[in-house]
């Protein structure tokens, strides 16, 4: 499968310490400074080595080592405003805390990557991202039915088999990457594209609690920066760059997704598609990605063990056991497979009331016999992903 050549970051840039740096706060002051990004602080590190003398030095030095006119002008206004410590202040009103390149708690494997953040903000436990036991899922935010199901399957099973799935938490695929890891009861780290003040998409707030019990949010972004649509795709190398593979399951040609795909190019990871019909437009970009050669083709979470050399028990990848259905919802079931199927069209091969067939999904999927894939679409709850 066709790589390209990859400059890692420990080639030209200061290799960490492994410590927290005793400047965390310039740091932190800095990074929330309008306008001054990853490379601006990488520029600071190289020149002033200590970022307590970067937020210190005047506007000419500041500019001398990188920074823009507007972006010195920024950093002397900040500092008349506020002290270094102020950001990290704000940041642990949201329960955040800032990780340093320096810093042992810096991901490993993101440090890899061309262009690394210098700096994340994390709330939540980010040790569960473990290098070789790590996935990326990302698709479409039009997830269809089908996108949905196999995201679902997919992402339960490989949590099941002990690894840590890291998604976007964006409406459509990254949304239900989450949550059946969770449903699960796995690991699962969320990347953001805002500060960790927003929660965003709104939709998505009711996963927050559940992923910070059992994983992480991660972003670049400071407190007080919005989801800007130009955010989004930068934090994608994030995504990737946090995984060992990244695996695409529905994505348009145009998708965000494709972004992340891209980053996991240049960043010399695996990267994993999913095939759909040649007709459903949400799975051009993922056949274009397989016929290109830049992706393996996989269907199940067996596929993506074995792509990635990962040996599990097959007690992980068991299904649990289902609840026994009634005689009723037996002839519900019967007519129910992995093809989702709209309700009226149950109610016709049941030949039960509407009002009836209605109820007894609502039971069996509490049960677990059934999944509801939005739109009145249901299908068989019975493993097809193992």
């Amino acid at each position: 499968m066709a790589r390209r050549e990859s400059l890692f970051a420990a080639d030209r840039l200061p290799a960490p310490s492994g410590r927290t740096p005793e400047d965390l706060a310039a740091w932190v002051a800095l990074s929330s400074v309008p306008g001054l990004g990853s490379a601006t602080l990488w520029n600071l590190i190289r020149a002033f080595g200590d970022l307590g003398v970067a937020w210190s030095a005047s506007a000419a030095r500041l500019q001398a080592a990188g920074a823009t006119p507007a972006v010195a002008k920024g950093v002397e206004t900040a500092r008349r405003e506020q002290s270094a410590d102020h950001a990290l202040e704000e940041l642990a009103k949201h329960h955040g805390r800032a990780i340093a390149w320096h810093d042992p708690a810096y991901p490993p494997q993101l440090r890899e990557i061309p262009d690394p953040p210098p700096l994340i903000y994390v709330k939540g436990d980010l040790t569960c991202a473990e290098y070789q036991r790590t996935v990326a899922i990302v698709g479409t935010r039009r997830m269809t039915a089908y996108g949905k199901q196999v995201t679902a399957q997919l992402a339960a099973t490989l949590a099941r088999a002990g690894l840590c799935v890291v998604s976007g938490m964006a409406a459509g695929i990254d949304g239900e990457a989450h949550r059946a890891v969770l449903d699960a009861e796995g690991a699962t780290v969320a990347v953001w594209g805002t500060g960790l003040h927003e929660i965003y998409p709104r939709a998505n707030r009711r996963l927050v609690p559940r992923i910070l019990e059992r994983g992480a949010i991660v972003t670049e972004y400071p407190v007080g920066v919005r989801g800007l649509p130009e955010n989004f795709p930068q934090r994608n190398r994030i995504i990737s760059g946090l995984s060992l593979a990244t695996i695409v399951v529905e994505a348009p040609l145009e998708s965000g997704a494709l972004h992340t795909a891209r980053y996991a190019i240049e960043q010399n990871r695996e990267i994993l598609a999913v095939p759909g019909s040649v007709f459903a437009a949400a799975s051009r970009g993922t056949n274009r990605l397989i016929n290109r050669g830049e992706a393996r083709a996989v269907t199940s979470a067996e596929d993506v063990l074995e792509a990635l050399q990962i040996a599990v028990s097959p007690e992980q990848l068991e299904m649990p056991q289902l609840v026994k259905p009634t005689t009723e919802e037996r002839a519900v079931l019967r007519h129910l497979t992995t093809d989702p199927m709209h309700i009226d069209e149950l109610v016709r091969l049941a030949a039960l009331p509407a009002f009836r067939v209605s109820a007894l999904l609502a039971v069996m999927e509490v049960k677990g016999l059934v999944r509801n894939l939005g739109s009145a679409h249901y299908v068989t709850a019975q493993p097809q992903v193992q």
